[in-house]
């Protein structure tokens, strides 16, 4: 069956108006700081700390465009608060494939959806998927910022300035062939941290003659052991992975690597992927502590983009997940389908009981909602049982081609609160804790919003129990479309 990532590339016909959320895929050039935005509302006082928010902001260069939503140039946006006041700053994140291009006056590499070249030109091109376009995430680690993409080695950046310091410290033997040159390879740009030693732990696939997954862990700021290996044919595109307290949960999708397509680099990195829906769905689950496959089950084909939290629970692992069941989210993703506003395929949150005895595992449907950049309280509920999950989506009674509503999940219950206003589109939401609260799930929701209709980009809080707006802070510009990000005191 064709790779539903597949896909050529022409400017698609749209009736009518631009749609409003395209300024979240135009290029953003300004580069600025701003001690105070002006404010609406009331930002708590006790909100102190910094907002950090990852995503790609240049989709051009010189001559040529990119074509995917996950292609573009990365961008770290710093949101500062302190006594109700919000500062802000932003920053090209200026890794190898962004100094390339640059020097070039054009996009000189293959990336995740773009290809710049023909056949004729390729030779001297460089894989900057393997290389470096950070554009996905970033985490604090020790005294520098961590940008992360799907490229292996991640980079560092000054917390204070945001510039960029270069490729972080990782070029070991884990991350090199025999000859010491980068081994082909794609690693998860969400890493999970370990409750007890506080490690930082990721899967990396390994795209070779006998291709396998990794898991790596060692400190944020230090250098990484190899504890677990599990080899596969063909390794599925894997975004995000899970844990809980004693097991690392590899779902594997039904979208799975071309491997010899890969070795030869004739398409784009996700171009190389096919939908083989009678694969299923394979969950792995591997031991922290001792590196062993201790359970594979297989369930319903579906592709899941962004794990929300797994927890343990009667000789079983529970998987929490928006699931596309046609797998063609990624694709839905392509810039010219986004400019045609296209539907985007629907997901529903879906948790999947993997038992540990190696029998199938089960799926059901705990909201039918479309919610992606799911979030929780990750320093309090990651690997545990849990009972709240925030999430981007789209409403039901006006769909869009994009995210157009915040949604708060009970997962315990049937309540769903959701925030939304004509004309805008939100990011990712992110829970920040109250230092005084008696209730653990009192806090704020922040979450960065393109207003489409007033062409600026603004910072939402929200109460996060009630999910009523507190306040928000105006942005001098449109702020394209992010990822994800922490936010740190």
């Amino acid at each position: 069956m064709a790779a539903p990532s597949t896909h050529e590339f022409s400017p698609a016909a749209h009736d009518g108006p631009a749609p409003a959320y395209l300024l979240g895929f135009q290029t953003l050039d300004a580069e600025i700081w701003l001690p105070m935005l002006p404010v609406q509302g009331n930002i708590p006082d006790w909100l102190t700390g910094t907002l950090l928010r990852m995503g790609p902001a240049r989709f051009e260069w010189g001559p040529d465009r990119y074509r995917h939503w996950f292609d573009g140039s990365g961008m770290i946006h710093k949101f500062s608060f302190a006594t109700g006041k919000v500062g802000y700053a932003n920053r090209y994140v200026r890794g190898s494939s962004f100094a390339e291009n640059e020097r070039a006056g054009r996009i000189t590499g293959q990336t995740f959806a773009t290809d710049p070249c023909q056949e004729l030109f390729r030779k001297g091109f460089v894989h900057h998927h393997v290389t470096g376009n950070p554009s996905v995430n970033v985490i604090t680690a020790g005294d520098m910022i961590m940008a992360l993409g799907e490229a292996a080695l991640p980079v560092a950046v000054d917390p204070r300035t945001l510039e960029t310091r270069g490729e972080w410290p990782w070029r070991d033997d884990i991350l090199l062939d025999a000859d010491g040159k980068l081994r082909p390879q794609h690693t998860t740009p969400h890493p999970h941290f370990d409750r007890v030693t506080g490690d930082l732990i990721n899967n990396v696939e390994i795209f070779a003659r006998e291709c396998r997954y990794e898991l790596h862990r060692g400190p944020r700021d230090g250098g990484r052991t190899r504890f677990a290996v599990v080899p596969v044919e063909r390794p599925a595109y894997m975004h995000t992975f899970g844990m809980s307290e004693n097991y690392v949960i590899l779902a594997e999708y039904p979208l799975v690597a071309d491997v010899q397509a890969l070795a030869v680099r004739k398409r784009p990195f996700i171009e190389n992927y096919e939908w083989r829906p009678e694969r299923g769905t394979i969950f792995t689950v591997v031991s922290k502590a001792e590196g062993t496959v201790v359970a594979r089950a297989q369930a319903e084909p579906f592709l899941g983009i962004h794990q929300i939290n797994c927890f343990e629970r009667d000789a079983s692992i529970v998987f929490d997940v928006p699931a596309y069941p046609e797998g063609r989210h990624i694709a839905d993703l392509y810039l010219d389908r986004r400019a045609a506003a296209e539907a985007l395929e629907r997901s529903q949150i879906r948790r999947f009981t993997v038992p540990l005895n190696g029998k199938d595992a089960t799926g059901e449907t705990l909201f039918d909602e479309f919610a992606e950049l799911p979030t929780i309280d990750y320093a309090r509920d990651a690997g545990l049982d849990y009972a709240i999950a925030y999430a981007a989506g789209g409403r039901k009674d006006r769909p869009e081609g994009f995210y157009n509503q915040l949604l708060r999940f009970d997962m315990r219950g049937n309540d769903v609160r959701r925030w939304f206003e004509d004309g805008c589109y939100p990011g990712e939401p992110v829970f920040v804790p109250s230092p005084a609260g008696t209730n653990r799930n009192h806090g704020v929701v922040l979450s960065l919003v393109l207003d489409g209709l007033r062409e600026r980009s603004f910072l939402l809080v929200l109460d996060a129990e009630t999910f009523a707006e507190i306040g928000r802070a105006t942005a001098p510009h449109a702020i394209p479309f992010g990822f994800h990000g922490e936010f740190h005191t």
